[in-house]
């Protein structure tokens, strides 16, 4: 699982990497977290996720859209994804 946040459009690269960071750490995720080099609406478009943030998708190894969960997740969300993928 990665994540992949669109704060670059808020600031320069080393500040957007910072926050995400700072972020990361202060909510104990332990995925990567990876900082999207364009607006929002870039990021929503390239993975279609339908112009809202956050949005979660799971993605199958050949890059098709499995699933597309809209909003912030709970953890019984997480739990269900990771039963789909056999985590």
């Amino acid at each position: 699982m990665i994540a992949i946040s669109a704060d670059y459009f808020v600031a320069d690269d080393t500040t957007a990497v910072r926050k995400v960071r700072a972020f990361q750490s202060q909510q104990a995720i332990p995925y990567p977290n990876l900082v999207f080099i364009g607006t929002p609406d870039d990021l929503t478009a390239r993975f279609e996720a339908g112009g809202v943030l956050p949005t979660t998708l799971l993605i199958d190894p050949q890059g098709n859209t499995v699933r597309q969960t809209i909003g912030i997740l709970t953890s019984a969300d997480f739990d269900t994804l990771r039963a789909l993928v056999g985590d």
